[in-house]
C-alpha cells in the first residue's frame, strides 16, 4: 500500500466507526484494525487520536465549506435571499449525507480534545461562505436597514471583522452579529433534526 493510499483508508475507516461509536470512542487502535493494518503503521501519518481527529475536522471542514460555495451562484443570482437559500440547503444536504461528519464539527466536545489552530482556516469556509453573500448584498443595496438594533455590547470579535472585511458602516454596523445569529440558529436547528 502506497503512503498516499494509507492515510486515505484509515480516514475511511475513521469516518465509518465515528458513525457507529461517535469521536469518543474513536482509537488509532480500532481504527488500525478496522483498516487491517498495524497501530505502527498509522503512527507516521497519524501520531495519535487527536492528530487523526484533527485531520478528520478538517476534511469535514474543507467539504462542507466547498459544498456551500460551489452552491453559491454568485452575481449570477441578484437576490441575496436566493443565494443564502442555496448555500444553507447545500449545508443542510451535505450534513444529512455526511452525519457523523456534521456532529463532529457541531455536536458536543470530545472530552480531552483541543482542536489546534490548523483547524481556523478550514473552519473558517463555512461562515465565509455566509459572509460573501451578506457582503455583496451590502454593496449592492439589496439590504433593508434593521427596524431597531441589537442589544449590546457587541460579542463580534476582531477575527470575524476581519473575515468579514470589515466592519459594516450605519445603519448596518450589527450586520455580522445577525449574520452569525443566523449561521448559529442554522446550526442548531440541524443538530436539533439529527437528534430526533
Amino acid at each position: 500500500m502506497s503512503s498516499e493510499d494509507l492515510p486515505r483508508l484509515v480516514k475511511a475507516t475513521a469516518r465509518r466507526q465515528l458513525a457507529e461509536t461517535g469521536a469518543t470512542g474513536l482509537t488509532l487502535q480500532t481504527v488500525a484494525v478496522g483498516s487491517g493494518v498495524t497501530e505502527a503503521e498509522v503512527q507516521p501519518f497519524f501520531g495519535d487520536r487527536d492528530d487523526l481527529l484533527t485531520a478528520l475536522i478538517i476534511d469535514a471542514y474543507n467539504a462542507s465549506g466547498e459544498a456551500m460555495e460551489q452552491a453559491d451562484p454568485g452575481e449570477r443570482e441578484t437576490d441575496p435571499g436566493a443565494r443564502l437559500l442555496a448555500i444553507t440547503r447545500a449545508l443542510r444536504e451535505w450534513s444529512l449525507a455526511n452525519p457523523a461528519e456534521f456532529a463532529l464539527l457541531y455536536g458536543s466536545p470530545v472530552p480531552g480534545y483541543a482542536a489546534p489552530e490548523t483547524t481556523v482556516g478550514p473552519a473558517s469556509r463555512t461562515p465565509a461562505a455566509l459572509a460573501t453573500v451578506l457582503r455583496s448584498a451590502l454593496a449592492a443595496g439589496s439590504l433593508t436597514p434593521p427596524s431597531r438594533p441589537l442589544p449590546g455590547p457587541t460579542l463580534v470579535t476582531a477575527e470575524a471583522v476581519a473575515l468579514f472585511g470589515g466592519q459594516p458602516e450605519a445603519p448596518y454596523g450589527d450586520l455580522l452579529e445577525r449574520g452569525i445569529v443566523l449561521w448559529t440558529l442554522g446550526t442548531r436547528s440541524r443538530r436539533h433534526s439529527t437528534a430526533a
